[in-house]
């Protein structure tokens, strides 16, 4: 059973996810683990044909800090490995797409959610 701190990232993906196909973007993939990495959400958007990498942070208060000072050079890396893994392992891709990283907060007040959005961080 999972725990109430894992209910509420859960939540939070689910409510980026909704966002992000709300702004035309379209899901890929959700929670992809790789050796060495992981991706909260791979998006595509379809009209200017790219993709992105997406790291979710679901929050009640800012003590952990904010979504976008997560994304180190370290992170940024291992989301590239699992995102790389991705597109020539399963989607069996002869070369990288273009990729963007981008950051979401889920910030959760009672029962409502505020999203930031940060674009091209790594």
């Amino acid at each position: 059973m999972p725990s109430p701190l894992q209910l509420l990232g859960r939540r939070g993906e689910e409510a980026a996810k909704i966002y992000l196909e709300r702004k035309g973007f379209e899901t890929v993939a959700q929670n992809y683990h790789a050796q060495g990495g992981e991706v909260d959400l791979i998006m595509y958007e379809p009209l200017e044909k790219y993709y992105v990498l997406v790291e979710v942070k679901t929050r009640t208060n800012y003590a952990y800090g904010r979504a976008e000072d997560s994304i180190t050079k370290n992170k940024i890396r291992n989301m590239m490995r699992a995102g790389a893994r991705y597109f020539f392992v399963e989607k069996r891709m002869t070369e990288m797409p273009v990729v963007e990283i981008h950051a979401i907060t889920v910030f959760k007040t009672g029962e409502k959610y505020k999203i930031d959005h940060f674009e091209n961080v790594g």
